[in-house]
């Protein structure tokens, strides 16, 4: 047995703004790991309130908020947070999305889920002062983790930091599985324009390039028309920008492949009710760190369509159909399969759902507590791999 830890986290994500992909995962990464070490205490530190308390029921972890009039100058993260962390007696200082202060006030761990960015090659102010964070934080941390081998080898590559320190911890599907009635899958299919009888792909969508809505628009305007009759494109997720952006690609295919909706940002309940009666979740992204609508559509029990670069083939494995999402041909061909082709779709959900059952956020919360204890010296041996 190890001493119990103090960890201290930097919530803004969770807290600041509203909740997306970091957030969701730490969420659940922490509510796991709270569960798992009942005798370590977790101080979560935030500035702004504007989300409620996602770990309320959870005796050993506590939330703060760290107020602070005016922040001019950036001290909030430069020295109220550290100024925190230290006065709580954090073993560990916890900096998720890569950002961490100069001096956090413990000894730092990081979270970095991927570089694009850096990969982009961005020269803005802002993808420049992320970068210099987060290079400063990888090389001063005493252990770094990242959700994919993929995003290992990005971070040593790019960053120069010793693969040592670099521990692969995958996360699991963040999406409960949802079993709608009848009545209520009938109200959501309504409310998002797909008829009664007709199937549809769901996409989530997006105006960044590397998520590819535009490819899979002109795929869906190359699907054979076998493949397109009676199936909808639902599209959800997207800025008003982008609606009016995409609503224009849309107007430009032939008029038989006009059967695209496009929906802004949605609810969970929503997005749980729409994966649970699609046909397939067309993932077609060209980067990814970890990809975790992958497994959110397999624990759906939905067949899934993604690229094979980046960390895709490392989550996806052979439970997807996977193609070139660079090639629209491509991408057309592998959409007209799953929709074509009962046997495919039937065998792609059932080993989906295999595969999404060895992703748990019990094994990250375990991988991450032995990455802890190696960390703070309580450990006697080092943290095994995933």
């Amino acid at each position: 047995m190890t001493r119990p830890l103090t960890i201290a986290l930097d919530g803004r994500t969770i807290f600041d703004e509203p909740r997306r992909g970091i957030a969701k995962t730490t969420i659940a990464q922490y509510r796991a790991l709270a569960g798992l070490r009942p005798a370590w205490r977790f101080r979560v530190f935030y500035a702004e309130g504007r989300e409620p308390d996602p770990f309320a029921d959870l005796p050993n972890v506590r939330c703060e908020r760290l107020w602070m009039k005016g922040d001019r100058f950036d001290l909030w993260p430069r020295l109220r947070l550290p100024v925190a962390t230290a006065l709580a007696r954090a073993d560990l200082f916890h900096a998720v999305a890569g950002l961490a202060p100069a001096v956090p006030g413990a000894r730092l761990v990081t979270t970095i889920n991927d570089l694009i960015p850096l990969e982009d090659g961005r020269t803005d102010p802002a993808a420049v002062a992320w970068a210099a964070n987060v290079r400063r934080a990888a090389r001063r941390a005493r252990a770094v983790l990242t959700p994919s081998a993929f995003s290992k080898a990005r971070i040593v590559a790019l960053l120069g930091v010793n693969p040592a320190k670099v521990h692969v911890v995958p996360w699991a599907s963040t999406s409960l599985p949802v079993v709608p009635s009848p009545a209520a899958l009938a109200a959501t299919r309504a409310r998002f324009g797909v008829p009664p009888g007709d199937r549809y792909v769901l996409h989530f969508g997006m105006t960044d390039p590397r998520k590819n809505t535009a490819g899979l628009l002109a795929a869906w305007g190359r699907l054979p028309a076998a493949a397109r009759r009676g199936v909808r494109l639902t599209v959800v997720g997207l800025s008003d920008a982008g609606r009016a952006e995409f609503a224009a690609r849309v107007a430009a295919l032939p008029e038989a492949a006009r059967g695209v909706g496009l929906f802004g940002y949605v609810s969970e309940e929503d997005v749980g009710r729409l994966l649970a009666g699609a046909a397939v979740l067309a993932y077609p992204t060209l980067y990814e760190g970890f990809g975790l609508p992958v497994l959110d559509g397999f624990a759906a029990g939905v067949a899934v369509l993604t690229g094979r670069t980046t960390s895709l083939p490392e989550v996806a494995g052979d439970a997807a159909v996977t193609v070139d999402a660079t090639d629209p041909d491509a991408l057309a061909g592998g959409l007209a399969r799953l929709l074509l082709d009962d046997d495919l779709r039937a065998a792609v959900v059932r080993r989906g759902a295999e595969r999404v059952a060895g992703f748990t956020w019990r094994r990250t919360a375990e991988l991450t507590a032995r990455v802890w204890e190696w960390t703070s010296g309580g450990a006697t041996s080092a943290p095994t791999r995933p």
